[in-house]
């Protein structure tokens, strides 16, 4: 199970050409959300948008909470492990 829960169960899900499971992936992109000039309500959660791809081949998009990136030191090209419920619990030290 995921040591890290939180607003990373706000995470949603969509697959790009399979299922998500749990296992080790390989960060391909980050999209962080541009907004502007524009502030955002109260509250608000910036999210991020994150490709990953399987040791297959395999790419399913993720919808990650910007802090939890931060706070795992998640980058492009990371190795991470997801759970069964798509969410980024970890990264993988090389």
């Amino acid at each position: 199970m995921c040591p890290i829960r939180g607003k990373s169960d706000l995470m949603k899900r969509e697959s790009l050409g399979g299922k998500i499971i749990p296992g080790e992936y390989t960060v391909k992109k980050i999209w962080e959300a541009d907004y502007g000039c524009e502030e955002q309500p109260d509250g608000y959660v910036e999210m991020d948008t994150v490709i990953l791809r399987a040791e297959d081949g395999t790419e399913c998009r993720l919808r990650v909470p910007d802090a939890q990136l931060v706070k795992l030191e998640v980058e492009e090209g990371s190795q991470v492990t997801v759970d069964a419920a798509g969410t980024i619990c970890g990264k993988i030290a090389k």
